[in-house]
């Protein structure tokens, strides 16, 4: 080697030594301002591992996230940081495990301070190679997220409890996104509107579902809202794909971008079906009773003035039946055959006419003069009626049978008059056989004591049992059988007055049965 080459040797030798001097100087340098920043850094833990987990480094932050200072935890392994069934299930290994072969590895969990309480980290740990690839340690940034942790989970709570209060409630959600015309909605919109899980929704896609009568109203109402801006509140019908008609009340609001367009709407709905059909009873109800409480007073009205006119037309009608009388007796067979006729006549009218006015009297005052109900013997009742008509079943022939009859919560003086023309009507609308009555009771559950009245007269055709206790209807002509068609009329008025009821059973030819429910005591 010649002098010149030596000299040239050495002068790269000191250039070698030079530039690595330099570069462990800048390395040493860059590591010093890593440390600096690291230092700096208040809210992160951030510290170096070395393969084999230990920590080789640690900066403020770590001492204050998990309360170690650097010279109570370098050269520890890094799985303090971890809860005890972490640590038993192998995840500090596993997490350098995936580290080592992605280079980066992301986990949120529970980790343990020195104090050895809890917090959730966010951590990352990546990996340190060097220019061969050869494994240096690892880098660890920790984050404390518990405030973060515990607003979600707040949060979560929260939307959980309200989406079971709307839950409880029926209400389904909705939000409708005004740019992409889609609808979004809670399962419970879906089944108030009867769609299937998977349909996909917009605005016409929900219009096709309300009934066609409402789809206008709707239509207006959503333009109100998007252009002026007021509340959305409607009440409409949808019609369900097995047909069935649901009403449908829907809440929202829109919601506008910095420039003041409607961006999307949001609100509910709520199924108000049952709603709707209690108050619709409810009106329904109410007129109904409007109606019966003008029946009431109609019918109070009516039977008011008919008691003042019957009573009034009494004393006129008594002196012209007087007169007629008195007519009759003084010239029939003095004039001629038309006047005997006529005279007859005005005298039949005139005694028709008073027992009319008689029976619309007694009608009159069943529910305006009738006593209280008390304990009224049934036999004692019957009996007493029969003694009222005892001239009618002697010239009948008739017989009146009766089984013991129970005691009954009636007034006793109706109680009679209603047996009295029962039987009067049996003795009357008699076959040609001698009329025969029997009176029986049974007791009908707990409640009231059904009486029959079993006859062998005429009987009566099916389609007239509810005509004969109709006020003025007769199934005979006069020249038959007298009477004024009210004695059934004010037996079945009794007997409601009461809180009973009467009808009738019968077939022609065979005879009758009336049937009259009253309410009772246990003695008989």
């Amino acid at each position: 080697m010649t002098s010149g080459q030596s000299s040239r040797r050495a002068t790269s030798v000191l250039r070698d030594i030079s530039e690595r001097g330099e570069t462990h100087e800048a390395s040493r340098d860059s590591e010093e301002q890593f440390r600096l920043l690291a230092n700096s850094i208040k809210d992160y833990a951030i510290f170096m591992l070395d393969p084999a987990g230990r920590v080789v480094s640690w900066n403020a932050g770590a001492e204050r996230i998990k309360g170690y200072r650097a010279e109570e935890i370098l050269n520890r392994h890094f799985s303090c940081f971890y809860p005890h069934e972490d640590i038993e299930s192998g995840k500090p290994a596993k997490a350098l495990e995936r580290a080592a072969v992605d280079g980066r590895v992301e986990d949120d969990g529970w980790r343990i301070r020195k104090d050895g309480s809890r917090f959730w980290a966010n951590v990352v740990i990546s990996t340190l190679r060097d220019d061969a690839g050869n494994l240096l340690g690892f880098g660890k940034v920790s984050r404390d997220d518990t405030a973060r942790k515990e607003t979600r989970e707040a949060l979560r709570v929260s939307e959980e409890r309200l989406r079971m209060t709307l839950d409880a409630a029926e209400m389904g959600t909705w939000f409708w996104n005004l740019e992409t015309d889609e609808v979004s909605c809670s399962e419970r919109f879906r089944a108030l509107f009867g769609l299937p899980p998977d349909a996909k929704l917009n605005y016409q896609a929900c219009l096709d579902r309300t009934h066609p009568d409402d789809k206008e109203r709707i239509d207006q109402s959503v333009k109100r809202t998007l252009e002026l801006g007021v509340p959305l509140y409607i009440e409409y019908r949808v019609i369900w794909p097995d047909s069935t008609v649901h009403w449908i009340t829907a809440k929202g609001r829109a919601h506008r971008n910095p420039r003041g367009a409607p961006v999307h709407m949001q609100g509910i709905i709520v199924d108000v079906t049952e709603r709707k059909a209690a108050q619709e009873a409810l009106k329904h109800r109410e007129a109904l009773e409007r109606r019966a409480t003008e029946l009431t007073r109609s019918n109070n009205d009516l039977q008011q003035f008919a008691y003042i006119a019957a009573h009034d037309l009494q004393e006129p009608l008594r002196m012209v039946a007087s007169y007629t009388q008195l007519l009759s007796k003084r010239y029939k067979g003095r004039l001629d055959s038309d006047a005997d006729e006529f005279i007859a006549y005005a005298v039949d009218g005139a005694h028709r006419m008073q027992l009319l006015i008689e029976d619309l009297l007694a009608y009159c005052r069943v529910g305006t003069t009738g006593k209280p109900p008390q304990e009224v013997s049934g036999t004692i009742a019957l009996e007493q009626a029969l003694r009222n008509l005892q001239g009618a079943i002697q010239e009948s022939g008739g017989m009146v049978t009766h089984d013991p009859l129970p005691t009954v919560m009636v007034d006793g003086a109706q109680l009679v008059q209603l047996f009295q023309n029962v039987v009067g009507n049996a003795l009357k609308y008699r076959s040609a056989e001698p009329p025969r009555v029997h009176v029986s009771a049974k007791k009908n559950g707990a409640e009231e004591w059904i009486f029959s009245l079993r006859d062998n007269g005429l009987g009566i055709e099916p389609q007239y049992f509810e005509k004969v206790f109709v006020m003025f209807q007769r199934l005979h002509g006069r020249e038959e059988f007298s009477g004024t068609g009210i004695g059934l009329t004010l037996c079945k008025k009794i007997a409601e007055r009461h809180g009973g009821r009467m009808w009738v059973e019968s077939e022609p030819g065979k005879g009758s049965t009336f049937f009259v429910a009253l309410p009772g005591s246990e003695t008989t």
